[in-house]
């Protein structure tokens, strides 16, 4: 009985083979997708009084690739799957370089940051919001009584 080579033509496999490495690489998944992470570090001088007046919030939030809430710290306390909000009550008498960042990488999110003053001494906000390690905005602003009040929106 006589052997039957099979012949395949060296073409037809470069395309079968380019093929299917095209299509497996179209859908991308969270683990190949890098993402980003986010850092908002604050202050709040010791002139900030909530007794006289005196507001403060920051609130962030975000979303990773599958839809689920991303993980905070707060000056290291970790706030799992939601929109963390530091008010009033937390810089109190004030706050030196707190950090708020994200504890994995996400696709979207957003940090709000406001503060005014109704009676009290002036007193001073400064932040800094960095996505990625590279700083969006940096800045340091003085919240005097009957001043307009600050109110920031960042897209991360």
């Amino acid at each position: 009985m006589k052997s039957r080579k099979l012949s395949i033509p060296v073409a037809g496999i470069s395309i079968l083979l380019l093929s299917a490495t095209l299509f497996s690489s179209c859908k991308k998944t969270a683990d190949t997708i890098t993402g980003k992470n986010a850092k908002i570090t604050f202050s709040v001088s010791n002139a900030f009084n909530k007794a006289e007046g005196d507001d403060f919030s920051l609130n962030v939030g975000g979303a990773t690739f599958d839809g689920s809430s991303v993980d905070w710290t707060v000056d290291g306390t970790t706030e799992r799957g939601t929109i963390v909000s530091v008010t009033s009550d937390y810089v109190n008498g004030g706050k030196s370089n707190v950090v708020v960042a994200s504890v994995q990488k996400f696709n979207t999110g957003s940090v709000s940051i406001s503060s005014f003053n109704i009676g009290g001494a002036p007193f001073t906000v400064s932040y800094k919001v960095e996505v990625s390690g590279e700083v969006v905005d940096e800045k340091s602003v003085e919240i005097a009584n009957g001043s307009d009040p600050l109110t920031k929106h960042y897209t991360l």
